[in-house]
Parts: C-alpha cells; structure tokens; sequence
C-alpha cells in the first residue's frame, strides 16, 4: 500500500489491505518540530469492515499510560497534527477531511468544513512558526472521481488560501511536510501515463511557494511515501520498498536525497514515520497483513534512529492505531530573574552582612559574588521563598554585591541583581592580656597590669634620656627627638640608618587621590539609539577634567530599561580606559519593548565616586 498524503492508491501485488484503507481515509505523516520529547497523538480504529472515523489518543513516549486526547469519550478525528508550541492540534473531523482544533484539552472547533468524497481538504500540518497550515485538496481514494487540486497553504484561521502546485490529469501532488526552518517542502509527485497507470512515486523537495521542485529519490522501481523531516532539517525519513512487489519499510536519507539506509525490516508493511523532536527516534506505524492477520489491523511503534530497539507501543489486535505525531515541548530559553530585598542600600554598621534574596522560580540554583569576586554557590534552603548569604569580617568602606539565579533548563540571569552598601563599623578593641588599658602591641610588660607610659611597673626607663621612654625609642641609646621617634635627625634622613618601620595595622589610612577627589562631582552622560532586531544602543561618558588621569576611570555603569513603571531589561557595561561605556540591549518582543522607553544609567563599583551621577534619556521604539 502507498499513499499521497491523503490520497491511496493500491498496487497490483498489494490489495489485501483495502478495507483498512478505506475506513483510515488519509492518514498522514506528520512534521518534527524541535524540542523536549512529549506525548504521542495517534487515531484509533476499533472496527475495520464496518468503516469507522478514528478517535483521538495520547500515549507516553514507552506506551504507557494510553488515554483519551480530551477527559471522557474519545474525540472523533484523525491525523493529529501537534502546534510547534505543544499546546493544541489540529486534526481531521470527518473521513473527508476538514480541520478542527483542539487547545489545552478544551474542546474542539472547526476551522475548515470537509468537503466530498471528490474534493476534500486534508493533510493539515502546520509551519514551524504555528501561523499557517500546509495541505491537500483532492480525493480520498483512488480511482479519483474527480480531478484532484493540489497542495495549498492557508492561515491559521482558514484565510489567505492560496495553491501553490496544481495537479494535473498525469503528475499530482500530496504529502507535504514543512523543514524545521520553513524554507523548504517536502512531498511526494505522482506521475502516471498511459503505459502505466499506477505510474511513479518519488520524494521532491521544493520552496515553500512550490517553486525550485527538485526530485531526490527518482527511483522507478520502488515507490516512496510520507517523507518527514528531521529536527535539524538534515535528514528527511519515508516509507518505501526495494522493490514494488516488496513491503515498505521506514528509510532515512539526507536532505538531498544522499546516503540512503533502511531503519526497519519486516515482512509488514511499515509506513507513516514522524521523528522525535529530540531527533533521536522515529514513530510509525505497522499494519499486519497475510494468513497470520485474519484481521487486517496496525500498531504505533518506536525505533531508535540507528534501526535498534524497536518497540509495539500499543500493541492492540483488536484495533487499528496510526497516523502518530510526536509533542514538541520547547525548550525554556526565558531567562529567570533575582532580586536582593536585603540589605536595603546604604551606610551599615556591623562588619557583618546579610543577604536576604530570591528568584523567579523555587527551582533556581543561585550564585552571589562580593566586590566583582568569583561567583559562589550561595543556593540556601529557601525559607518562604527566601535565601540567605552572610559575608562576615567586612572591611570598612563600599561593597558591591551581586546575585544571579539558573533555571532548570540551564538559562543564567543576564543582568544580575545589585546592591551596593557602605560598611561603617567601629574598630574592634585592640588585645589586652593583662588588663591595664595599653593594647598588646603598646604593652611593655603585656602580661603585668600597670598604668605607667608603658604597661610596665615602675618609672619607665630612657636611657639616652631624649625624653622618648625606651619602649618607645626606636634608637634608645641616641638622643633624639620624639618627632623622630627618638633618633637622631641623621639617622632619619638615611645617613646614619633609619628607624624600624611602622607596623602597618597602626599605619594611618592614606586619603583619596587628588585624580580620585578631581572625579567626585563629575556627572554620567547617556544617550540611546534604536537598532535593528529590537535592539538599543546605549551609550556615554563620565565626564573628565583635563589633566586627571585615565587611571581613575574604573568602574561599571548600570543600565535599566523601563516602560512606564515596568522595567523591559538591565544590563551592566564596565567603564572603559577613557570613561566611555556602550551597550545593546536586546528588547523583549511585543508590546513590552516597544513604544515610549526611559533608560536610566547610574554608575557604580568606584567607592571614590559620588553617587549623583544618574542620567536618564527617553527613545521610542517601533
């Protein structure tokens, strides 16, 4: 048995299988939409003679848990035909096709009324951007009673019908199938004369308009059927046989038509392949045929892509499964988002920092840095929904820290969370082992409570007598002078040695640099340019007073993108040697990033700096 998307023609050798044909009515293969393996669909036929429209099932990718596609009585239809988002199909209604739509399990509606035996719509796959529909019009059954149409594409919501190949009395069209990018159809040409009426059936590959149609199997001995094309659009499977006398089995080939291997054989006749969105197996179907299979009947099976482990997924004598389409979850590539609640921004006073944070999802694994560090796993268990990072020991002065979340899909927050606080904690009191009021490192005697100059009992002792007790005489044998620590003044300025260097937890702290203090009430300039791709470009400097060194431009500026109160994207750019900076920033499609938008810009990571140096432009983006 072959078939033209829809169409049936029955070969001389192969006539067993006439009444399944005629009570399938046009299954379809169906195309592979990229993503994460889901639910296969597939019709359902419990009685064969009599004639029968399929129901409608959903199997897990093993064959398990097998049920009705909507809750209760199964839904009358055929060829299921997922959404490239997952959340609906589309199906035929009636035995003579037709298109209705089933969304999120909610019912059924008609998009398309079936038509005749001579002239019904079938065939409906939809394009991988879910706007349009590809398909037939023409008879179900062969001999047609009437001429067939052709392959036709039309909108969503049955408008813009237009035909894009026109059969004709000898070369007729059927079967298309999107490539995963919509460039490109795939379909089956079947071309009859008068010296053969069942004629050739060869795989073409042609743009979408129909244009460019180019056969890639042109093989007159054996007919192929039901191409569809893998996830990456590298390879295309079908449904063909060595010879025309032989059974068909599944076959996979590149894109061109090259390296042609065969994935299943079987004395049955396997037809109808449709690939996993991951592109690593293949569902089809299997009709049972012969002296052992009374009862003409077939089954949905799954096989690896390599040929091995071919599995009877619902493996049912007493029904005819077929036409299976695989669900494409689409994999998650929305970043999540994180925000820090606490601290709040500011002056602190304890060396001690909290960090109180939280992320889009519950799942998130989250990471924190401190002052532009490495990132660190900071993922604490979440107490109502809240994480926790303590930083302890603290230096006094500016901190940045930062926060970014991981989704389960592996998506990185883009613009981390900041908060920029200022430690302002009191020195912690010097060690005193013995209690006197003179710190460790001032105690001549640490271990002798006594209040003298010293920390030691009794009158301190100067040898040289210069008035500098020895302790704190640094040349106790010279008479000096205490502004020099008890030297002499030779001895300070190098010619006679110099005095021991200052411990440098005592050193006094050195104050800003005059280029440092020269960039205090410096301002931040910005100015935002739309790009092509919903892209901005933002753009500026710190200003710079001449004669102030390039040294000094260190730092970030931190980029918020707002429409109206709600904010569109964050990003941070780091400030460059000439305290430039420059961004894109690529905008949330719809209505969020278009239209009147404020950029803000605030410059941060230099505790030299001061904190008014916000600008805030407005763009308007189409």
């Amino acid at each position: 048995m072959t078939r033209d998307h829809g169409r049936t023609w029955m070969l001389p050798r192969v006539i067993v299988f006439a009444a399944l044909v005629a009570a399938l009515a046009a299954p379809t293969a169906n195309a592979a939409f990229p993503g994460r393996d889901g639910l296969i669909a597939f019709s359902s036929c419990v009685s064969v003679s009599s004639g029968c429209g399929g129901r409608l099932y959903v199997a897990e990718p093993d064959g398990s848990s097998i049920r009705p596609l909507e809750p209760g009585a199964p839904s009358i239809g055929e060829s299921p035909d997922w959404h490239p988002d997952g959340d609906r199909i589309a199906f035929h209604p009636t035995s003579y096709g037709g298109l209705s739509l089933i969304a999120n399990g909610t019912g059924s509606r008609a998009i398309l009324p079936g038509g005749e035996e001579g002239d019904s719509p079938h065939g409906f796959q939809w394009s991988p951007d879910g706007r349009r529909f590809v398909f037939v019009r023409g008879a179900t059954q062969f001999p047609n009673p009437l001429p067939p149409t052709g392959v036709w594409t039309m909108n969503a919501d049955a408008s813009g019908q237009k035909l894009i190949l026109s059969d004709t009395e000898s070369v007729s069209y059927g079967e298309p199938a999107w490539s995963p990018d919509g460039t490109k159809l795939a379909l089956v040409v079947h071309t009859r004369s008068d010296v053969d009426e069942y004629g050739d059936r060869d795989i073409y590959v042609a743009n979408a308009d129909g244009s460019g149609l180019t056969n890639i199997t042109n093989t007159r001995t054996a007919p192929e059927n039901a191409p569809t094309w893998s996830p990456d659009g590298r390879s295309i499977a079908f449904s063909g046989a060595s010879t025309e006398s032989a059974a068909p089995d599944i076959w996979v080939m590149r894109s061109n038509g090259f390296d042609r291997r065969r994935i299943t054989s079987s004395p049955d006749h396997d037809y109808l392949p449709d690939f996993s969105p991951t592109g690593t197996r293949i569902a089809y179907v299997v009709s049972y045929e012969g002296p052992d299979n009374p009862i003409p009947h077939s089954d949905v099976w799954v096989v690896d892509v390599d040929g091995t482990d071919a599995r009877n997924l619902t493996a049912n004598p007493g029904t005819s499964d077929f036409s299976p389409d695989w669900q494409a979850i689409p994999e998650d590539s929305t970043p999540p988002e994180t925000w820090i609640n606490e601290p709040r921004s500011g002056a602190i006073s304890s060396r001690d920092v909290t960090l109180v944070f939280t992320s889009s999802s519950p799942s998130d694994t989250l990471e924190c840095r401190l002052d532009g560090g490495p990132w660190s796993n900071c993922h604490a268990p979440k107490v109502e929904g809240l994480s926790t990072k303590t930083y302890k020991g603290l230096a006094n002065g500016s901190h940045l820290f930062e926060a970014r979340a991981t989704d389960a899909a592996g998506n990185v927050d883009p613009t981390p969370a900041l908060k920029s606080i200022t430690v302002n904690a009191a020195a912690p009191p010097l060690p005193d082992a013995d209690g006197d009021g003179t710190p460790n490192q001032s105690d001549g005697c640490p271990n002798e409570p006594a209040t003298t100059a010293n920390g030691c009992p009794g009158s301190p002792s100067d040898t040289d007598g210069d008035g500098v007790v020895d302790f704190f005489d640094a040349c106790p044998t010279m008479v000096g002078v205490a502004a020099s620590r008890g030297c002499p003044a030779a001895v300070v300025s190098g010619s006679g040695g110099s005095p021991p260097p200052i411990s440098p937890s005592i050193a006094p702290t050195q104050p800003p640099t005059v280029a440092d203090r020269a960039l205090r009430p410096r301002r931040i300039t910005a100015k935002a340019r739309p790009l092509l791709g919903r892209r901005l470009q933002v753009s500026g400097r710190l200003t710079r007073p001449p004669g102030v060194s390039v040294s000094a431009c260190r730092g970030f500026v931190v980029i918020v993108v707002q429409r109206g109160a709600k904010r569109v994207t964050r990003v941070r750019s780091a400030l460059r040697p000439n305290c430039s900076y420059r961004a894109v920033l690529r905008l949330a499609r719809g209505r969020r990033g278009r239209g009147a938008l404020t950029v803000t810009t605030r410059f941060m990571g230099n505790p030299t700096l001061a904190a008014r140096n916000g600008s805030t432009v407005r763009v308007r983006v189409r």
